[in-house]
């Protein structure tokens, strides 16, 4: 199987490293306009390890 090649951008700056280790997935979902695109990236967190700052 082939891999993908991707980044992640947050203000600019390439922050894939950070949560790398515990990505299960990634799963990208195009629309019509770029305003309707989205991107869901599970984590592995049986470490508690990931933090999150925003609301889920």
């Amino acid at each position: 199987m082939r891999k993908g090649q991707f980044r992640v951008l947050v203000g600019g700056q390439d922050v894939i490293s950070r949560f790398l280790p515990q990505l299960i997935s990634m799963c990208i979902t195009k629309s019509g306009t770029a305003e309707m695109q989205s991107a869901t990236f599970p984590l592995d967190d049986k470490d508690a390890m990931v933090r999150s700052e925003g609301p889920c």
